[in-house]
């Protein structure tokens, strides 16, 4: 593993991510007090959303990678072959995300129908239909926040610090889990934000690049995107989500299925299991 993640101490790191995450939403609150004011809140928290991934981004930088070189930060830079597979694997993995969202919720859809209502379906949607107010720069604004801060700076913290130190202080074991499990903890699909982040800390340690996974993790929001606009345009806007339509559409989950465990399975055994480790980059 490169030695710039593998140094960098993960109580240092935490209280910065902490910080970047709460500043901007502490500060607009205290000098717009308003800053909540109905027709206006959606376009606010968006801007301040991508203000506290650039907040973080920008912590991470001038703490510990203001003097480093790019090649350093990022590591090993997949060639054209090695991205296009990278790529493509958003398309499973959205496939294995939807199978797992059934996995975990449509038994507890049964046993308590409240939470997964609130949980899962409630949820706010990543993009607002063109009918409402200042739709275009929600939707603008969370568009570059999924296909380009989130990846970029969620993997600088997951794949990138977390798995950098855990693994140059535990081992691979630990330094894949525990990075998996918090990624988890920050998404409603617990089971499929787990599996994802297992096979980028797997891409991460494959390449011992940065970059590799974030082009799986922009390709994977780049695909929600896409799916957000189809169903857009065949709910006319509507998105109310009943748990009964959610029910109703379990034959989502065998469709998810068969498009990503055989792929990932692929990539497993061909790609990720030979030629483990790039040589270190830093």
């Amino acid at each position: 593993m490169d030695r710039i993640f593998a140094t960098a101490r993960t109580r240092y790191m935490l209280p910065i991510v902490i910080i970047g995450a709460i500043f901007p939403f502490f500060v607009v609150a205290f000098i717009l007090p308003d800053w909540l004011e109905a027709d206006e809140s959606s376009v606010k928290i968006s801007l301040l959303t991508a203000a506290s991934y650039l907040a973080i981004f920008a912590a991470l930088w001038l703490v510990w990678c203001r003097n480093l070189k790019l090649d350093d930060l990022f590591g090993y830079k997949p060639n054209n072959s090695e991205s296009q597979e990278l790529v493509a694997l958003g398309i499973p993995m959205v496939g294995v995300a939807i199978l797992s969202i059934y996995v975990v919720y449509y038994p507890l859809s049964f046993i308590s129908p409240e939470f997964v209502q609130s949980w899962l379906l409630d949820t706010p949607e990543i993009l607002v239909p063109l009918a409402n107010k200042n739709s275009i720069i929600i939707n603008f604004v969370n568009i570059i926040v999924l296909i380009l801060l989130a990846p970029i700076t969620e993997e600088m913290i997951f794949r990138g610090f977390l798995l950098g130190r855990l693994h140059a202080k535990y081992g691979v074991i630990t330094a894949i889990l525990i990075p998996s499990i918090l990624f988890a903890l920050l998404h409603a699909d617990i089971l499929g934000a787990f599996i994802f982040s297992i096979f980028l800390c797997l891409i991460r340690i494959k390449y011992n690049s940065i970059i590799a996974p974030i082009l799986v993790h922009m390709s994977n929001n780049a695909v929600v995107v896409i799916l957000t606009v189809i169903d857009m345009a065949i709910l006319d806007g509507e998105y109310e989500y009943s748990i009964q339509e959610f029910r109703s559409n379990w034959w989502y989950a065998p469709i998810g299925a068969a498009i990503g465990i055989p792929w990932l399975y692929w990539y497993f055994r061909t790609k990720l299991i030979r030629n483990t480790v790039k040589p270190d980059v830093a």
